[in-house]
Order: C-alpha cells, then structure tokens, then sequence
C-alpha cells in the first residue's frame, strides 16, 4: 500500500470517527432530554466519557426544545418584563423607615429577624440565581449559562422556609418550597412544575 493510500484511508477513518462522535453527542443529548438528566460532562480521549445530573433548577424542569428559538428570546423578553414588574411590587413593599428599596442594587439587608437571602447563588449543575429581597419578600431570577434567562418568581420567607411562585422561559409555571441553612447560605428543596407536573430537587448557594 503507498504513502497516499495509507494517507487517504486515514483521512476517511477520521472523517468516519467524526460523524460517528456528532451522532452520539445528538443522542446522548436527546436521551438527557428525555430521561430529565443533564450532560455535565463529555469526554473523547477513550471514545467518550460521559457523566449525568439529575436535572434541576426552575426553568429547566421543562424541555427548552418546546419552544422554538424565536418563541423562546419572547419568553424571555416576557420574564425580564415581569421581573421588573415583581420587582415594583417588592419596592412598594418598603415601610417607610431608612432607605427605600432600590431594585437595581441588592445592598438594603432585611431586618435582623429574617434570613438575608439577597444576592447571588449558583446551583452545582451551573445555574445561577439573583435574589432581591425586602423582609420576608423576595424575587428570584434564574440564569443558564446556555439558555440565558430560564425563570422569574417571587416568594416569601417563613422561618427557615421559602415558598416561591415562578414561570419560565418555557411558557409554564410552577412552584418551589425551599429550606434554608442555619448561616442562611444554602438552601435546598423541591421545585414543581404545575404545567408538566415536573417535580426535581434543587440546591445553591451563594
């Protein structure tokens, strides 16, 4: 066999290997899809190395695929108006004494009573949420590093308890009841999806 045939019928096994490797990716994407895992890694060195977690999260209980991608930058054109609009009503919410509430800041701490939940927290699958909070109220956004803006709610703090209504940028709502840490830098839970009937765990901290 020459020098270029040898060369050739490399370059076909590397062109080979290529589409073999997409067409796993595309089902292993569709499986973690439709089994409600999430991919957290894949690996080719040894032909593909692949580890799953259980989804989680508030707008990822639902498929993001059920909308297209027109449909899904409306949804969230939507949520970022209803956050503004939870927002509103948390800064309607201030009694009067020291500062007013200022929706884009998360510096005015609650009273000393109630766990101060305001700021940022990440999930350990790679979700990030900003809470903003007054007392015992609060609002909640959350973001995917892929999808952008996946969620808005608003909740309310009772104890060492969170009770959040949200929507997603998948067109659904739903509901989450999440219980805080003693030094109120975690919080872990239930969140459930009332369109689909959806039901994963959640986790973050800040």
């Amino acid at each position: 066999m020459s020098k270029d045939q040898t060369n050739e019928n490399i370059a076909r096994w590397k062109i080979t290997a290529g589409v073999a490797i997409a067409l796993l990716i595309v089902g292993i994407l569709y499986y973690s899809l439709e089994s409600g895992l999430m991919v957290s890694k894949v690996s080719v060195p040894g032909m593909v190395e692949l580890e799953f977690t259980e989804r989680t999260g508030l707008g990822s209980v639902t498929k993001p695929e059920q909308a297209s991608e027109p449909a899904l930058r409306t949804n969230q054109a939507q949520l970022e108006q209803k956050l503004a609009e939870l927002e509103q009503r948390l800064a309607e919410r201030d009694t009067g004494s020291g500062p007013p509430f200022d929706a884009g800041t998360i510096d005015l701490p609650p009273p000393a009573s109630v766990p101060a939940l305001y700021g940022q927290w990440a999930s350990p699958q790679g979700l990030s949420y900003v809470i903003q909070q007054q007392g015992t109220y609060l609002t909640i956004q959350e973001l995917n590093p892929w999808l952008g803006v996946t969620a808005v709610g608003e909740g309310t703090i009772s104890g060492n308890l969170v009770n959040i209504s949200y929507s997603t940028a998948a067109g659904t709502i739903g509901q989450a009841r999440l219980q805080i840490s003693p030094d109120a830098r975690q919080m872990w839970g239930e969140s459930r999806d009332l369109t689909t009937g959806i039901v994963v765990s959640m986790q973050m901290r800040s």
